[in-house]
């Protein structure tokens, strides 16, 4: 209720200062505003500065984010078989190898299938020696042909079998060393170890000893090795004069990263938007989850225009308009924004040599200005 009071009073004083300069008159387009008024307003003028030059470049707003791992960079290591966990290697955001342990476990699926496969082998070995055992009593016109061809349809057999569990235990994260020496020293392990499928930084671990693990769950994220992305949480009002292919520098790293994405969303619990930038390439200078501080680097000022806070500048009939001090009152100039960043517009006059260093602009208060245009009967447009 006092905040609507509140607004109910400025209404009428707007309203009333507005009927108050309904006698000012327009010799020129000068709108004339009487010391008292102004004062009523809060009008405050702002000389212009020497307009840029092709040299200047604008300064770029500062941006804060958190490096992150691209999407596509990052890997699931999920255990094949299922098991309990015996021993934990390695920690969240420690950098691995790829075939590093990351954990044993202990696996009566892993020994069920060792001895399948140790059958399977000895079968095949088996299956060897009576085909080549049969071709040599063919050879001496002993036994039949089909007594050869049973013999080598039943070492196919075999074969097929033994190499499907020698695959399934090389996925589950038996080497070919370990496979050989079952073979060769018939003695089945009771550890089966979870190793790293790819080399990078162990961005999740969800193992601790005596946890039951099932096949295929999810228990560690690794974040490949490469150029890294950095998502900057940015105001709403300011990410929207950021584009795609903009350059951010941050501190320490030789290469400007390149803006690739500016969400069009904002986020509900902090109202901002993401702005996500990437490497070019590699560099140390970014580590995971980092928090960086970035600049945007801006476009060069275009030559010949003047800096002005935003506030500074109305819309009126599809136009951009300022308000310049002469000594009869104020005068109304059109100008064409040529560059925004952030608070600060940088503008030129639509007609040439209205606009010069020293020339002040109304910067506060310019609301009983824009209802004097108004009242010589513009039509609005375009919102302050």
């Amino acid at each position: 209720m006092k905040l609507r009071n509140q607004l109910i009073r400025r209404t009428v004083m707007l309203t009333a200062l507005l009927g108050a300069f309904s006698h000012a008159q327009a010799d020129q387009g000068v709108l004339h505003v009487s010391a008292a008024q102004q004062q009523q307003l809060g009008i405050q003028v702002q000389s212009l500065s020497v307009p840029a030059a092709d040299t200047r470049s604008a300064p770029g707003l500062r941006l804060s984010g958190q490096v992150i791992s691209p999407r596509n960079a990052q890997t699931i290591v999920s255990p094949l078989l299922s098991g309990h966990v015996q021993e934990v290697r390695v920690s969240a955001m420690q950098t691995v190898r790829q075939g590093q342990v990351l954990a044993t476990m202990i696996s009566p699926e892993a020994m069920s299938l060792q001895r399948e496969y140790l059958q399977l082998a000895i079968q095949a070995k088996l299956a060897r020696e009576k085909k080549e055992r049969d071709e040599s009593l063919f050879q001496d016109g002993i036994i039949a042909r089909s007594r050869v061809e049973e013999s080598r349809a039943l070492l196919i057999q075999a074969e097929a079998g033994a190499r499907e569990r020698q695959q399934t235990l090389k996925a589950a994260g038996f080497p070919d060393a370990a496979l050989k020496q079952l073979v060769q020293q018939q003695q089945i392990q009771t550890m089966l170890a979870i190793t790293a499928n790819s080399s990078g930084t162990l961005t999740e671990l969800q193992l601790k000893p005596g946890q039951k693990i099932d096949a295929g769950m999810p228990v560690a994220t690794i974040s490949k090795n490469g150029a890294f992305w950095v998502e900057f949480q940015v105001a709403a009002g300011l990410a929207a004069q950021i584009k795609s292919g903009d350059q951010i520098r941050v501190a320490a790293c030789q290469d400007a990263l390149r803006v690739t994405a500016v969400a069009a969303h904002v986020q509900t619990e902090t109202q901002n938007r993401i702005v996500r930038a990437e490497q070019s390439k590699p560099e140390s200078c970014l580590q995971l989850n980092q928090f960086v501080e970035g600049r945007l680097e801006s476009a060069q000022i275009p030559p010949a225009s003047f800096a002005l806070p935003r506030s500074a500048i109305i819309q009126l009939q599809g136009k951009s308009w300022i308000f310049i001090r002469q000594p009869q009152g104020y005068l109304p100039v059109a100008v064409n924004i040529v560059q925004q960043q952030g608070e600060q517009s940088w503008i030129r006059a639509v007609q040439e040599k209205q606009l010069a260093a020293g020339v002040q602009v109304v910067v506060k208060g310019i609301s009983g200005l824009k209802g004097l245009m108004l009242g010589m009967g513009g039509e609005q447009e375009g919102g302050h």
